[in-house]
C-alpha cells in the first residue's frame, strides 16, 4: 500500500492490505493510529472493524506473534510439527 509508505520502518509494518501498528506509548499510538486513517480517509480506503485490534500488546500478525517479548512464530502454526510423533 504505496499510500503508508511514510510511515513504514518508523511504526507501521505494511503486507498487501494487513497493517501493522507499533508504538511504544498509548499516546503515540493513538497519534499515529490518527494519522494512518486520515490517509485512509483521503485516499479512499476503508478498514474493515471486524478484522481490526486496537490497543493490544500481543497480536498474530503474517503467522507470528508480536508482543513486548518480541516475536515468535504463532503456536497454532507449528503445533503440526511439534505433535509430530518421533519415528
Amino acid at each position: 500500500m504505496q499510500v503508508l509508505r511514510p510511515f513504514i520502518g518508523i511504526f507501521a509494518v505494511v503486507y498487501f492490505d494487513d497493517i501493522l501498528i507499533y508504538n511504544r506509548t498509548r499516546e503515540d499510538h493513538l497519534d499515529h493510529l490518527c494519522q494512518i486513517f486520515q490517509v485512509l480517509r483521503a485516499e479512499s480506503l476503508f478498514a474493515n472493524p471486524k478484522k481490526c485490534a486496537f490497543l493490544t500488546d500481543r497480536i498474530v500478525f503474517l503467522g507470528f506473534v508480536v508482543s513486548p517479548d518480541g516475536v515468535s512464530a504463532d503456536p497454532e502454526k507449528v503445533r503440526a510439527i511439534s505433535e509430530w510423533p518421533e519415528p
